[in-house]
């Protein structure tokens, strides 16, 4: 049993790497990204962690003898994993603490390199093609870092057209640019961004107003879209319509919505006429096999605080915010 163990405890330890890589990389904010199959998660795992021990060999190769560095002895980790111990020196070769940061500097980086490409790949939207005619690099990074996540697309609103309400980017510049100055609109967006205690959308709303796309600055409007929804369900055998935000969601063992867990909710009884009642609580649980339909709407804090500005340029409701000390 021990002969049968050890080289199968080996074979695992050398491909966590890979493991840890891919879990690292498929998860984001506790939901999985991706449900590929076993048999391709673990071909995946492999050429992973091959890439990791080719990597760490050259290293330890290139700097056998500094601290505790040394070159690793393919010939006895080859005959460790097919159970021949006579064929090794194990006096020479086992030794536990350079074994110990080989392996645990692999899982470490994996781990760090996963959260981060998954970061970045998220937020320079590198996991699809956009465009009606996307460019050829686009469609190779799309293959290599595509996430099979067409509900966490859909509910964090990452692949949306970003328009407002009723202005686009450019058409709220355009007014803040008439009803101000050329050379002060700046400086009143920070002044009433003051007022209004909304200093942190400012930075990002003077770069969106400034773009000649507003969709060039499609990932910093994409972090101020909150996501709505109506959905229609039964309550003591009645149907009801259920709105309000969409504050979480969860995902099945299947990679299939679970769960959508709902802030402010509010309720009516189907085809009334009556206003919305709120729910009493913080947090409303709905639990995805219960529901009838499914309405998504979105909204973008980012341009509406720009539309709420230019309302109040228009309505001359900002000429004394200068001198007004904020609350």
């Amino acid at each position: 049993m021990g002969s049968i163990a050890l080289p199968a405890v080996i074979f695992m330890l050398s491909l966590l790497p890979g493991y840890i890589l891919i879990n690292a990389y498929n998860r984001a904010e506790g939901a999985p990204l991706n449900y590929a199959p076993f048999a391709v998660t673990t071909t995946k795992a492999i050429i992973y962690a091959a890439f990791f021990h080719l990597v760490w060999f050259t290293i330890c190769h290139a700097l056998h003898g500094v601290g505790f560095i040394h070159r690793v002895d393919i010939n006895s980790l080859a005959a460790l994993m097919m159970g021949r111990y006579d064929h090794i020196d194990l006096q020479n070769t086992m030794q536990p603490l350079p074994i110990f940061l080989y392996f645990m500097s692999q899982y470490l980086v994996a781990l760090l390199l996963g959260h981060v490409t998954q970061y970045f790949v998220l937020k320079h939207n590198l996991d699809w093609a956009e465009g009606e005619k996307p460019t050829a690099s686009q469609k190779i990074l799309a293959f290599f870092f595509s996430f099979d996540m067409p509900w966490f697309n859909l509910l964090k609103g990452r692949d949306q057209n970003i328009r407002s309400g009723r202005l686009t980017a450019l058409e709220i510049r355009d007014l803040l640019g008439v009803l101000t100055s050329k050379d002060k609109w700046k400086d009143s967006l920070h002044t009433i961004g003051k007022y209004l205690k909304i200093e942190h959308a400012i930075t990002d709303i003077i770069k969106v107003l400034e773009a000649e796309n507003p969709n060039t600055h499609k990932n910093t409007l994409a972090d101020y879209i909150q996501v709505s929804c109506d959905v229609v369900t039964d309550i003591n055998n009645e149907s009801y319509i259920l709105k309000g935000y969409i504050d979480d969601f969860y995902f099945d063992s299947n990679g299939l919505l679970d769960r959508i867990i709902l802030r402010g909710a509010s309720k009516r009884r189907y085809r009334s006429r009556l206003p919305f009642t709120p729910i009493l609580g913080d947090l409303f649980v709905l639990k995805y096999a219960d529901l009838k339909s499914l309405n998504i709407q979105y909204e973008n804090l980012l341009l509406n605080y720009a539309e709420l500005i230019a309302g109040l340029l228009a309505a001359d409701k900002a000429i004394s915010l200068e001198d007004r000390p904020p609350e």
